[in-house]
């Protein structure tokens, strides 16, 4: 398969996909769907983003279209995820600069067996603290800060 068809072929799989994630996330949320569908939606594409980055690095992805795709397709597209610093102390420029993490690209990447940060924040996203450290404590890594600004919190961890 040329690289023009392994490409159609691809956005078609995807575009399967997505149909199935989307109708999938109907049928779980029932009538909380129902009862808000624009919003529902906009919340189920953004997961799909989170999906479909790890799809095209052939996580999730069936054996028989990776066969089909040739494993060559899916080589090389892993992506660093963040690109975000966050400085510990606002008021002084010269104290440490930290990458900062979403939850999701944690768990994403962690998955994958790609992260590699030794320290570095945490955006919890509103998720409950100790369920967040215990999944961490869980991949080796523990909580030595909470930083407080604007009006959320971020936590630090460091690899034990």
């Amino acid at each position: 398969m040329d690289s023009e068809s392994r490409q159609i072929f691809w956005e078609g799989y995807l575009a399967a996909r997505r149909e199935q994630f989307l109708k999938d996330q109907q049928v779980l949320l029932g009538n909380e769907f129902r009862s808000n569908p624009d919003f529902w939606l906009e919340v189920a594409s953004k997961e799909w983003a989170v999906v479909e980055e790890r799809l095209s690095t052939g996580a999730d992805v069936s054996e028989e279209v990776q066969e089909t795709m040739g494993l060559d397709f899916f080589e090389g597209k892993i992506v660093v995820v963040s690109t975000q610093k966050f400085q510990l102390n606002e008021e002084d420029p010269d104290s440490i600069i930290l990458p900062l993490y979403s939850y999701e690209d944690f768990v994403m990447l962690a998955n994958q067996g790609i992260f590699r940060e030794t320290d570095f924040i945490l955006d919890r996203e509103r998720r409950w603290q100790p369920k967040v450290e215990q999944l961490l404590a869980r991949h080796g890594y523990e909580r030595v800060d909470v930083i407080w600004r604007g009006g959320g919190s971020y936590l630090r961890f460091v690899i034990k």
